[in-house]
């Protein structure tokens, strides 16, 4: 027993040294992009105060000069720790060797590869410097509630979620992976009588917590605009003009279809093909809106009777009303690619088969899954796998629905899904080793 503990610690003090080496020394060591300036602001639209409330707590503990260096260490341990804590809840479940563990480890760094060899995750001045390491942690939780159905587990998935959510607004897709977990308990545990109240009252809540985290958050209702704007004039046709009623929201309407038409940003402009997703969103759309207003204000002045925002909202949202099968087409069309980007790269000689690359992988994934849930193999493995595909593929769906599924967006549960993939793959191989026939009523 002790000689079997001292190679476990030999095992844990190997991976993180590994860590150590992989978070810290790869690629540049400070690397500010431009998202960096607003966090370091502290303000600007979109940005949720977890973040930069994090880079202000290392502002004052080391001064001006030092501090961000100091946010990368930060950043680099963190991914460290909890990628580290994520193996030791999957060796603790399934009594992991010492080199699967090591292996499995290593998968877990792949998120923070994607930028490789120009710089690291961890050493971004961005959420995702300790976005992704968290989102290990919330895994963790969530898939210790799957396999207990224990309430403890669950609210520290949600105290999970929302301090994600506090950090990224695309993370407060976790909110309705927490109301879908805690359906999932109650459905094990009570049966499905009960269910169908319960999805309403669950429905409720989650509108009532979206409607409060939005309402208590700086900058969100701006931010929504913006998106609401991107996503719904994009389908603009000069036509839509009939949409409003008074001549002052006409006339913006008119100026802004002429901005976005002659700076390529319509529809109809967007080249057909497996790269039409790079043309389906152009994020700063409320520019032309704001150059349009201000024109009319310098044409009609102090005759504006509404402000910016609301203006901005009714030419996306009307648009986007009016031509909803043409943007549900197009927010299909940008999933294509966070597909790809969840489990695979974007290889642009060979981009065609990466599609069916990530076809086979989703499929390999699923298929295995209900081969070994039907063939007596270990359940947890398969929860386990069930749990990361219907994350991302929420993930994937929301993102692309209300943003953009950019690639570091979409690679959160990469590193998880492929130690499911092992894991699933080791219990297929058992299966088919197991001496006798196989039987469809045993479970480990």
């Amino acid at each position: 027993m002790k000689e079997n503990r001292r190679q476990d610690i030999i095992t844990y003090v190997f991976m993180l040294g590994i860590g150590v080496l992989f978070y810290f020394l790869p690629g540049e060591w400070l690397c500010i992009e431009d998202d960096s300036i607003r966090y370091l602001s502290e303000g600007g639209e979109g940005v949720l105060p977890g973040y930069p409330a994090f880079l202000a707590f290392f502002r004052l503990l080391f001064s001006e000069q030092y501090f961000l260096h100091a946010v990368v260490v930060a950043q680099s341990l963190l991914a460290v720790i909890c990628t580290f804590l994520f193996v030791v809840v999957l060796k603790g479940q399934f009594h992991l060797r010492r080199i699967e563990c090591i292996l499995l480890y290593l998968f877990s760094m792949l998120p923070f590869s994607i930028y490789l060899p120009e710089s690291g995750i961890t050493h971004q001045i961005m959420t995702e410097g300790i976005t992704y390491a968290l989102f290990y942690l919330f895994f963790s939780v969530v898939i210790k509630t799957v396999w207990t159905l224990e309430y403890k587990w669950y609210f520290g998935s949600v105290a999970m979620a929302l301090l994600l959510g506090l950090t990224r607004s695309q993370m407060l897709f976790l909110i309705v992976v927490c109301v879908i977990l805690l359906l999932w308990i109650i459905y094990k545990k009570a049966g499905g009588k009960a269910l169908l109240g319960l999805c309403m009252c669950c429905l409720v809540l989650l509108g009532c917590v979206v409607g409060l985290f939005w309402q208590r958050i700086e900058n969100s209702a701006s931010q929504l605009n913006t998106v609401i704007m991107a996503r719904g004039f994009f389908e603009a046709d000069k036509e839509d003009v009939e949409l409003f009623d008074d001549g002052m929201m006409q006339e913006i309407f008119l100026r802004t279809y002429e901005l976005a038409d002659e700076n390529g940003r319509r529809y109809e402009h967007a080249k057909p093909g497996l790269y039409m997703w790079q043309d389906l969103v152009y994020d700063r759309m409320n520019l032309f809106a704001l150059q349009a207003i201000g024109e009319y204000d310098e044409k009609y002045p102090d005759e504006r009777s509404r402000n910016e925002a609301s203006i901005i909202f009714e030419l996306g949202f009307k648009t986007l009303l009016r031509h909803f099968d043409r943007y549900f087409y197009h927010s299909i069309r940008l999933m294509m690619p966070s597909f790809i980007a969840s489990v695979f790269f974007q290889i642009e000689p060979i981009y065609l088969l990466c599609h069916f690359v990530a076809l086979f992988i989703y499929l390999f994934a699923v298929s295995g899954s209900v081969f070994v849930g039907k063939t007596g193999g270990d359940r947890k493995v398969v929860e386990l796998m069930v749990s990361i595909v219907s994350i991302m593929l929420i993930m994937i769906v929301m993102i692309n629905m209300l943003f953009i599924g950019l690639q570091r967006y979409m690679v959160y549960g990469m590193g998880i899904f492929y130690c499911a993939m092992y894991l699933l793959c080791k219990e297929i191989v058992s299966i088919f080793l197991r001496p006798g026939k196989l039987n469809k009523g045993e479970r480990k």
